[in-house]
């Protein structure tokens, strides 16, 4: 079995059970090309409190695709599955995820001060951006 069939029978498995993340394809209306992904992390369904998590190729970034998709996911998660916090979070330095989370509206909220491993093999801090529900 191949790791993209593994990959989305557990997407499949997750949706079904409502457990860990739910995943969405990011696709260009004018294409119909395949350009991202974007996740619903469920951190805690007795809040309901999510995180938003996401990926664009580099040739679809800086068009607004990105903006889009987690306005839509967010109100989804708001709407149907009342939510009451949802969080972005990025590498400090990563300013084009952060730039989404801005643009969003997000707050942030928090810096997490050598949180996580670099590519580099550095430590890095990681920065928290939230929306309340409320």
């Amino acid at each position: 079995m191949t790791t993209t069939v593994r990959n989305t029978q557990t997407a499949i498995l997750n949706f079904e059970n409502f457990e860990e993340e739910l995943r969405y394809s990011i696709v260009e209306k004018a294409s119909n090309r395949f350009i991202g992904a974007i996740g619903l992390i469920i951190r805690d369904k007795s809040v309901p409190f999510f995180e938003i998590g996401y990926w664009l190729r580099s040739s679809s970034v800086g068009k607004g695709y990105m903006t889009e998709a987690v306005q839509a996911l967010e109100k989804y998660a708001f709407m149907e599955l009342k939510a009451n916090r949802i969080e972005i979070r990025a590498a400090e330095g990563n300013k084009s995820s952060r730039a989404v989370a801005e643009r969003a509206g997000y707050k942030l909220e928090a810096m997490l001060v050598n949180e996580r491993r670099l590519p580099s093999g550095e430590l890095g801090n990681t920065v928290v951006y939230m929306k309340s529900g409320l």
